[in-house]
């Protein structure tokens, strides 16, 4: 199973990366970026489960 764990830590570090680079240059702060991902999925999520 640990071989199943460094491949899912491989995907977070280039999810991670990703998100990074997308921030720097679109001069955006982590905040703003985190609320952009967050608040779709809540309402996505609150409609599909009220």
């Amino acid at each position: 199973m640990r071989w199943l764990w460094s491949i899912f830590a491989g995907f977070y570090l280039v999810a991670f990366v990703k998100l990074e680079v997308r921030r720097l240059k679109e001069h955006v702060s982590w905040y703003e970026q985190k609320a952009t991902i967050n608040r779709p999925a809540v309402n996505n999520y609150l409609r599909a489960n009220a």
